[in-house]
């Protein structure tokens, strides 16, 4: 066996073992004839190409669609789920901003003067944030590709903020980019060429995030008549709005679903999708105790507390889903 060969085997590794059974010396031999006869002694390797084009093929075997194994099937329904509902979070959050730029003009106005750098990029930002409307509305239609498109500009959006978390070292900052990037490597994960999304009505596409952002509104005006009522101190205030702001509702809500599915019994992919969410916003919720509102008295001891609930529901739901999980065709082959 040549060393360009042992590496090929070695790249196609990556794919899983059944796949590697049914197809490896297919593609070993189309490879070594593409590369034709290349000594030893040049250290031959795959191309960049070859290694990318089997990198794309294992997520899409992994995360699979029509025709794949049910349990590849399950994990890619997972993942399909995190875009979905990580989509639809901040889908909801985009109606509320949007709504806010056209009621609360003065918002925009004590932005900066008119025609100012600042209020420019106070526009720019709050548009950036319907981006993930656009993105949600065109998967729940059918349009997977715009729905990439739109959220990979979203994200885009927030890594241009990145110098911000250097800059201040403000790890809120670096909260928004981790809960951007979320939606977008499951969109490009999980819907592929085998896995396209259905298609649904238009009141099926907005009905959601209106909703969604009715309730993040009523949680953010419920705390803030709450504070005003039981006339709370500044610190109390601080510790209200940090459990249940943006990220505090994402993390109730989370936590309700987690509940509801287990005690329905749901299938594998739907609790191993949301044990993907929870475990994705117990790491914000950490990084949160990191930035200077957790040096507040109260709010450490809020997010620990709902760090550790995430914690246990994570741990629940991925343990419960992956026992339910379907075995892999080749162990179901095995004797005995």
């Amino acid at each position: 066996m040549s060393l360009l060969e042992k590496r090929y085997r070695s790249t196609l590794r990556v794919l899983p073992a059944a796949y590697r059974a049914e197809r490896e010396e297919e593609m070993v031999s189309a490879y070594l004839e593409y590369a034709g006869d290349v000594p030893d002694e040049r250290g031959p390797r795959p191309r960049f190409g070859e290694i990318a084009s089997v990198l794309a093929l294992a997520v899409r075997v992994r995360l699979g669609g029509h025709g794949a194994a049910a349990r590849y099937v399950a994990w890619g329904d997972a993942v399909r789920l995190v875009a979905r509902y990580a989509l639809l979070y901040k889908a909801a959050t985009a109606v509320l901003i949007l709504i806010s730029m056209i009621i609360a003009t003065q918002d925009i106005e004590q932005s900066g003067p008119p025609m100012s750098a600042e209020r420019t990029v106070g526009v720019l930002l709050a548009l950036v944030e319907c981006l993930w409307l656009v993105s949600y509305v065109a998967l729940v239609r059918g349009a997977a590709r715009t729905a990439k498109l739109a959220a990979l500009a979203g994200l885009l959006a927030y890594v241009a903020e990145l110098t911000t978390v250097v800059i201040n070292h403000d790890p809120l900052r670096l909260t928004y980019l981790i809960w951007g990037a979320v939606p977008v490597l499951a969109l490009f994960g999980a819907y592929h060429r085998d896995a396209p999304p259905p298609r649904h009505s238009w009141v099926r596409a907005l009905y959601p995030p209106l909703a969604g952002a009715a309730l993040i509104y009523a949680g953010q005006a419920a705390v803030g008549a709450i504070a005003n009522a039981a006339d709370m101190t500044p610190e109390l205030a601080v510790v209200a709005y940090t459990v249940f702001g943006q990220t505090g509702q994402a993390t109730l809500a989370v936590l309700v679903l987690a509940v509801l599915y287990l005690a329905r019994g749901s299938e594998a992919a739907t609790l191993l999708g949301v044990a993907i969410l929870a475990t994705v916003l117990l790491a914000l919720r950490l990084i949160e105790v990191l930035s200077p509102v957790s040096q507040n008295p109260g709010v450490l001891p809020a997010l620990a507390i709902q760090s550790a609930l995430l914690a246990v529901m994570a741990f629940t739901l991925a343990i419960t889903g992956l026992r339910k999980l379907p075995a892999l065709p080749y162990l179901r082959e095995r004797p005995g």
